[in-house]
Order: structure tokens, then sequence, then C-alpha cells
């Protein structure tokens, strides 16, 4: 068996590779809301970083930028993009809906992955959304994500101290 040991990789130009995962973050809805019945809602507050001291990993590179729920990516690449949403409701609800959003103009979003569940009353259900997205312009090319409730008295469930409900971010590769 063989083994190679190097400091670093050169691409054909000269400029240095890097080895593993370059950014990765995770931010988390930090209180639990209730949701309009048969409304669209933007997820655009309540948005936070878990801090390293009490939840042990902070973020890998630069990190993600949020401002009022909308997410612009640190570098170039192609992102796996998660949204992880935890519904709770005293009344049953045949789809609770979470989306991802993008934009490629920094201006008009669209749905790039959906995800639904179905709610028994006083229940509680996860909803997992994803989707790999290139990212070729950190000035345009942005995420948002929304929720549905298809019934009355439903909510979604924050928290500052774990995640319940949060998006992640992990930089995959180059575009």
């Amino acid at each position: 068996m063989s083994t190679l040991k190097v400091n670093t990789i050169q691409d054909t130009s000269g400029n240095v590779q890097p080895f593993g995962i370059e950014q990765a973050d995770i931010f988390r809805f930090n209180t639990t809301g209730n949701l309009t019945y048969d409304a669209v809602t933007v997820v655009d507050s309540n948005w936070e970083r878990p801090d390293e001291s009490n939840d042990v990993f902070d973020k890998i590179g630069t990190g993600m930028s949020e401002s009022s729920g909308i997410f612009t990516f640190p570098a170039t690449g192609i992102y796996l993009v998660q949204w992880i949403v935890r519904f709770a409701g005293s009344s049953s609800s045949n789809a609770n809906h979470i989306y991802i959003d993008a934009t490629t103009n920094n201006s008009d979003y669209n749905t790039v992955a959906q995800s639904a569940v179905m709610m028994n009353s006083n229940g509680q259900m996860t909803a997992i959304a994803q989707s790999f997205l290139d990212i070729s312009d950190t000035t345009n090319r942005k995420v948002r994500f929304k929720v549905y409730a298809a019934a009355s008295n439903q909510q979604v469930l924050g928290n500052s101290s774990k995640q319940e409900t949060y998006a992640t971010f992990i930089r995959l590769g180059d575009t």
C-alpha cells in the first residue's frame, strides 16, 4: 500500500486548491411563530446563527449573510441548501408546506424545492426540502424560505438553544 502526503494541490495555473468543505453554515428560527391560515409566508425575521459557546458549531468559512430573510452566499459554487421545519398544531391540517425560493436577479424569486406534511390534531411533524443551487454570482443569486398552513391553529416551532426549524448551506464545489 502507498501513502501520498502533500501540503498543497495546485491547478494548471498554479492556484492552490483547498481540501474539504470551504463553506458551511446554519441559521435557525429562534422563536415559535403562529401561521396564518391559507397564506404563504416568507420567513423574514427571527433568524440567528447558533452561537459556538452553547451549540458547539459556528460556521466554516465566511458564512452566509441574512437580511430580512434573504440569504446571500459568501462565495460562488455549487451549494446544498436544506430547509427543515418543525410544525405543531392544535387542529389537523391536510398539508403544511415549506418552500425554498431562489433568485438569479436579486428580485424575482422562484420555488426550487417544496415539501409538505399532514398534521394530526395536537401533533407535530417535520418537513424537509432541499436543493442544489449553482451560485455563479453572489450579488444576484440568493435564497429565501417560506411556509404555508392549510388549517388554522398551526405553528412553526423555533428555539434559541437548539435547532428545531433551520436552514443549512454547504458549498460542495466550484460552479
